[in-house]
C-alpha cells in the first residue's frame, strides 16, 4: 500500500482495480486517511453512475419524445396529403357537376296546321344545354303515341315509334334550339278531347358532356296531353322516364 495520500496516483490505481476490488480494501487495516479515501472515490462512482444513468434515461426520454413528435409529423403530413387530395377530388367533382353540359326540354310548342282549318297538331321540342360545356355528339329522338283511354298504359316508351330530330352534333353553353317534332293527326286530338284516346310527348337526348368523353350522358322526359270540358290543353308528367343519365330505366 501507498503510505500517502497522493490522491491522483490513488485514483489511478483505484480505476485500474475497480470498485469491487477497492471495496475490499476497507477489510484491511489502512490508515484513517486512507480509509476517508476510498470512501470519497467509491461515493464519486455512485455519483458518476447515477449522473450517466440519469443522462441516458434524459436521452432516452428526448429520443422517444422527437419519435413521437416525428410520428405525429408524419401523421400530421399524410393526413394533409389525404386531405388535399380529397380537396381537390371533390372540386373536381363540383366543377364537372357545376360546368358540364347538361340537356333538358323545356315545354314543347305546339302548333295546329293549318291555322284556319286544322288537319294537324305540330308538336315541337325545345331543348337546352344548361350547363358551360358544349354538349357533344347530340342526338335527339321523339315520338307522340298514343292509346286507347281504356288502356292502361305504363310505360309509354314502349308505344313509341321513334324518329330522329335534326339537331346539330355540338350544342353550345347554355344554347337552346327549337327542333320540329311530331305530326299528330287532328282526328286523334280530337278523340283525346273527348276522353276517348291518351296522347303521349316522348323524347330521348344521348350527349357527351365535355368531361367524360366515353360516357354518353341521357335525359328522357316523358308527357302527357290532357284536356278540359272547355277546350284548354295541357301537359301532364308521367310517372316513368322523366329522368336523367343513371335514373333512366335501362
Amino acid at each position: 500500500m501507498i503510505d500517502t495520500v497522493n490522491e491522483t496516483a490513488w485514483r489511478a490505481e483505484f480505476e485500474k482495480l475497480g470498485e469491487e476490488q477497492v471495496r475490499k480494501l476497507l477489510d484491511e487495516t489502512i490508515p484513517d486517511a486512507h480509509r476517508r479515501f476510498i470512501y470519497k472515490w467509491l461515493g464519486e462512482q455512485a455519483s458518476a453512475r447515477l449522473k450517466m444513468g440519469t443522462e441516458h434515461q434524459h436521452n432516452e426520454r428526448t429520443i422517444a419524445n422527437w419519435t413521437r413528435v416525428l410520428g405525429a409529423f408524419t401523421i400530421i403530413l399524410t393526413g394533409t396529403s389525404i386531405l388535399t387530395a380529397l380537396i381537390l377530388y371533390w372540386t373536381d367533382q363540383t366543377s364537372r357537376l357545376r360546368d358540364r353540359a347538361f340537356l333538358y326540354f323545356g315545354d314543347p310548342p305546339v302548333t295546329p296546321y293549318p291555322p284556319s282549318k286544322p288537319v294537324t297538331w305540330g308538336v315541337g321540342i325545345s331543348v337546352t344545354n344548361a350547363g358551360n360545356m358544349p354538349a357533344r355528339r347530340a342526338t335527339v329522338r321523339y315520338a307522340c303515341p298514343d292509346a286507347s283511354s281504356r288502356e292502361s298504359v305504363q310505360d309509354p316508351f314502349s308505344l313509341a315509334k321513334w324518329a330522329d330530330a335534326k339537331i346539330g352534333s355540338v350544342l353550345g353553353p347554355k344554347q337552346s334550339v327549337v327542333l320540329q317534332g311530331c305530326n299528330v293527326p287532328m282526328e286523334v286530338i280530337n278523340d283525346a278531347k273527348k276522353n276517348l284516346r291518351t296522347v303521349f310527348y316522348v323524347v330521348e337526348a344521348r350527349y357527351i358532356d365535355g368531361f367524360d368523353l366515353d360516357k354518353t350522358r341521357v335525359t328522357q322526359v316523358n308527357r302527357v296531353f290532357g284536356f278540359d270540358q272547355s277546350g284548354g290543353q295541357s301537359l301532364q308528367f308521367t310517372n316513368s322516364h322523366n329522368c336523367s343519365d343513371d335514373d333512366c330505366p335501362k
